[in-house]
């Protein structure tokens, strides 16, 4: 979650690089919108949720940590 946050960063390599794909392609790109769908999700997962961490590696959400990672700033678009 916390690498996903890092393109909402403003000035990111990934913030820069999903820009200029969406300029490429025309496509819209809203992050102040996407990083509200993802905390209105994780944010409220059951303590029994399963996350996927890798393969078939499933882990427990970290209310804690999905926090943290979901408060980056969403920067500009």
């Amino acid at each position: 979650m916390a690498r996903w946050a890092r393109r909402f960063v403003a000035g990111s390599p990934e913030h820069q690089q999903l820009g200029d794909l969406a300029r490429l392609t025309a496509w819209e790109r809203e992050p102040d919108k996407s990083a509200s769908v993802a905390r209105g999700i994780y944010l409220r997962l059951p303590a029994d949720a399963r996350l996927w961490l890798r393969r078939r590696e499933f882990v427990d959400p970290d209310g804690a940590r999905l926090a943290a990672a979901l408060a980056v700033p969403s920067g500009d678009r």
